[in-house]
């Protein structure tokens, strides 16, 4: 009778320690899928330390199907440029899982199930009210961040197909939204088409859609390729149309056949101040390597916003590029961009003022009694994961471009 209790007991007993050890193994499954802030390939010495404002953007703004949603109410619409910025930040928080699901969702929509399509710009609820592409015309700046994190994640993760399809877009990249210009040589268009005309001979660009260190980057992956000089050419268009520092919206290039020259110009009607495109150009700059030998050069043509910023003590929406001026205050993820910037120009004190700020302002969204009146929008979230993942060292660029992240020195180790 004893016997027979001992072995009822002890069966009880290896049930419920079973069934508990399954629980534990559910729930922590469950919380890895829904935060994704645990780390699902990665050995147990390679831990990424949660950072809240990216867990607030990937509950706010990403879908569970891997959709980065901007705050477009007509049109429910999620961009190329979304997705991109996306991709990169689940690399930066070693998301793996996330960054599939990212990923797979782009090439299903955004490239219409083929990798060898360029990302359409922008896809969402049309007239009718299904959900495709709105636009199929590319954004060369979202494809050079997809081919870049794609490439970063082949390198870290040990992923050849993420590397072979980050390849796949660098070459039509290279292929489709790369020109010759007369008498300048090799620039990236904005996008495939729309940016060039023919009588006069001009072509158009974005200042923003160039950031230096992933010009580098791609230098290093393609060394016969055009990319360093596209990086000289992209300074020399912001010396010839920033003069007094501030860099305008978009500008253009224009070539006489008579002359056989050719001449940046800030385009009239959409280039004549600094605003929601510049403000990354600033952001760029201040993530650039010191020893990148563009850095000095890009800090100081871009020098006229930090003086601005010193004199009033914060960044304006919209400033004029010809008399710097503009006091209309601007959203906190402008505060949030200039943060690696006045860090890399010296202004230690101003950054970390700023960095309050923003921080403070960005925290107001995320209180339900303020959603209304301050709601959570993509731009500003997306400036300030930049800015601030940047300011509390969270990553960082090297001087060929690659990424550095603290994670990475714990040696982490992943399957091949």
């Amino acid at each position: 009778m004893l016997e027979k209790f001992k072995n009822n007991w002890f069966f009880g007993l290896k049930k419920k320690i079973l069934l508990s050890f399954v629980v534990f193994l559910l729930g922590a499954l469950s919380y890895s899928i829904i935060s994704f802030s645990v780390p699902l390939i990665s050995s147990k010495n390679c831990k990424v330390q949660s950072w809240p404002l990216w867990v607030t953007f990937v509950e706010n703004f990403i879908s569970y199907d891997g959709r980065v949603m901007d705050n477009n109410p007509t049109f429910n619409q999620t961009t190329s440029e979304g997705q991109s910025y996306g991709l990169f930040f689940a690399l930066v928080n070693n998301n793996p899982l996330l960054f599939e699901k990212l990923w797979v969702w782009t090439k299903n929509n955004l490239m219409r199930g083929d990798e060898n399509n360029l990302p359409s710009w922008s896809w969402g609820q049309n007239k009718s009210g299904i959900f495709t592409v709105l636009d199929k015309n590319s954004a060369s700046d979202a494809d050079l961040w997809i081919s870049y994190s794609l490439l970063e994640a082949g390198r870290i993760w040990k992923n050849e197909n993420y590397t072979q399809a980050g390849l796949r877009i660098l070459n039509k990249i290279e292929s489709l939204e790369i020109v010759n210009i007369p008498s300048l040589g090799p620039m990236m268009l904005p996008g495939q088409f729309g940016f060039a005309t023919e009588n006069p001979k001009s072509w158009e660009f974005n200042p923003s859609y160039l950031p230096i260190f992933q010009l580098s980057y791609m230098d290093n992956i393609n060394p016969k390729g055009d990319w360093n000089q596209i990086a000289i050419n992209s300074l020399k268009m912001i010396k010839e149309t920033s003069p007094i520092g501030i860099v305008p919206e978009w500008v253009s290039y224009q070539y006489d056949e008579f002359t056989k020259a050719g001449f940046f110009y800030v385009v009239p009607t959409r280039g004549t101040i600094s605003s929601y495109n510049s403000i990354r150009v600033y952001l760029w700059a201040g993530l650039v390597n010191k020893k990148d030998p563009l850095s000095n050069e890009l800090l100081s043509l871009t020098r006229g916003m930090a003086k601005i910023v010193e004199k009033k003590g914060f960044p304006p929406e919209e400033v004029s590029v010809s008399n710097a001026e503009g006091d209309k205050l601007a959203p906190y993820g402008f505060t949030a961009a200039l943060l690696p910037y006045l860090t890399a120009l010296g202004s230690s004190s101003l950054a970390k003022s700023l960095f309050i700020t923003a921080k403070e302002n960005q925290i107001k969204t995320t209180k339900t009694e303020n959603r209304d009146t301050n709601p959570a929008f993509y731009y500003d979230y997306i400036l300030s994961l930049f800015g601030v993942g940047h300011f509390e060292n969270r990553y960082r660029f090297a001087a060929d471009g690659k990424l550095e992240l603290p994670w990475l020195q714990l040696r982490c180790k992943f399957p091949k």
